[in-house]
């Protein structure tokens, strides 16, 4: 690689440029704020009322969504400070995933369960992480396993992702019979306390729609979130792939943390396919996971032009930042 090249990764992995991108993100999202906001996929909780109806007001709805954008990246650099994920200091992958974010559209105008669904997985990442092979530590895992469960009253899209933390706890080497029982006093411990409570009614849980592709197409929106969807997707399925040709030759704590990486990623990515009526709430999480991998693939390869992936995930991300704010 040559010195004009070195010097552009060195820029590129620079706190610099991780706030340029996030001024751009916050950029684009107040202008797409002062312009008509177009209609999205509606989410639903199983019991509770999901967290797209909790703010009525536009103006509450922008700040919560940007701020819940912002907490998000604050504990993504959290967790890779702590556990040294990415085995880099780079904030990189913050100022990416802010990008991401302004690219799809209504992730940082709209307030949604997106941002809660973020925070609960890395915060559930951040306590099997600190449980690696530690299966008497059961509290992490009963933790885990509430705040999903809780999350699935107010939005239905939380309910997958129990099956993710079990996968979590299998490569975090947790699993056992007190781990199990912790799993699933976690899960009965909230839904116990609310039907007690009265706060839940089991015979009024609202079943998950079956998506419809003509209702999700038939909006405005879909063809830009399809898009911006679709980025992220690929950029995350090519640099996560990238990635796992050097991870398993690494110790088995790096292998089980990007394992559980991984599969948040790919389980993020599969319900933005399946479940693409309420693609909105896993774009989140699927961008957070996106800009993990593109930031660790620049880390690896660095010394072969994977500033590459950069500027065309930046490129990718640009034309859809355009292509929203000008129609």
């Amino acid at each position: 690689m040559t010195r004009p090249e070195q010097r552009l990764t060195d820029f590129l992995r620079s706190r610099g440029f991780a706030w340029l991108l996030t001024v751009v993100a916050t950029t684009a999202a107040c202008i797409s704020f002062i312009r008509p906001m177009p209609a999205t996929p509606s989410d639903m909780g199983l019991w509770l009322p999901s967290p797209g109806l909790w703010l009525t007001d536009p103006a509450a709805s922008f700040v919560c969504a940007l701020a819940g954008s912002l907490a998000t990246g604050l504990v993504m650099v959290a967790v890779n400070r702590v556990f040294n994920l990415l085995r880099t200091v780079s904030v990189l992958f913050a100022g990416l995933f802010m990008l991401l974010q302004s690219a799809t559209p209504t992730e940082l105008t709209r307030f949604s369960g997106a941002p809660l669904l973020a925070l609960t997985m890395l915060l559930s990442m951040t306590a099997l992480y600190a449980s690696y092979q530690s299966p008497s530590n059961t509290r992490r895992v009963f933790l885990v396993f509430m705040l999903v469960t809780v999350g699935t009253m107010f939005q239905y899209g939380f309910l997958p992702f129990l099956i993710v933390a079990f996968i979590g706890c299998n490569q975090m080497r947790l699993l056992n019979f007190k781990c199990l029982l912790a799993a699933l006093t976690g899960i009965a411990a909230p839904l116990w306390c609310c039907m007690a409570t009265g706060i839940i009614d089991p015979m009024a849980m609202r079943l998950p729609p079956v998506p419809d592709p003509h209702l999700f197409f038939s909006l405005p929106v879909a063809p830009k979130l399809t898009v911006a969807t679709a980025v992220s997707l690929t950029a995350g399925l090519v640099c996560g792939t990238l990635n796992l040709m050097k991870v398993i030759s690494m110790n088995a704590r790096t292998r089980a943390m990007h394992g559980f990486l991984a599969a948040t990623g790919i389980a993020s990515g599969l319900l933005c396919i399946m479940d693409f009526n309420n693609v909105v709430f896993y774009a989140g999480l699927l961008n957070a996971c996106t800009a993990f991998q593109v930031a660790f693939t620049v880390r690896l390869y660095g010394h072969r032009r994977a500033y590459i992936a950069v500027l065309a995930l930046t490129a990718a991300c640009l034309s859809c930042i355009l292509w929203t704010l000008t129609t």
